[in-house]
């Protein structure tokens, strides 16, 4: 009776939880392509000029931001847990940081720092 329970009632409910608290890699382009748009972009320059003492606040000595200070400013600021589970944020901030370290690769073949976003992909994240 137990394992029927766990299979029929569990089991789905679990699935759908962690469907639910992920983020499609899809989606994340898609919201990306929206703030590619020439008014969003004007609007972003707006949101940058008004957060970025926060982001300097929250971001380390070398002026990046890796996911624990975001945590802390999703936290702070109630972004998590009350609009979205940290999963998603996770999944987000990663992707982002993704993107940041494909795109600074110097032509001197030094490396950015690994799972770091700067000031600009901040506004884009809280944006998304």
């Amino acid at each position: 009776a137990m394992i029927a329970l766990v299979e029929d009632k569990i089991l789905p409910l679990e699935s759908k939880l962690n469907i639910e608290r992920t983020v499609d890699d899809g989606e994340i382009e898609k919201l990306m392509e929206i703030l590619k748009d020439n008014d969003v972009l004007e609007l972003l320059g707006i949101v940058h000029k008004t957060l970025y003492p926060y982001y300097t606040f929250y971001a380390d000595d070398n002026g990046y931001m890796q996911f624990k200070h975001f945590s802390n400013f999703s936290k702070d600021f109630g972004i998590f847990p009350d609009y979205l589970p940290k999963a998603k944020l996770f999944k987000f901030f990663n992707t982002l940081a993704g993107f940041y370290k494909d795109n600074t690769k110097g032509p001197d073949s030094t490396e950015e720092p690994s799972g770091v976003i700067d000031e600009h992909l901040f506004i884009e994240l809280l944006v998304l």
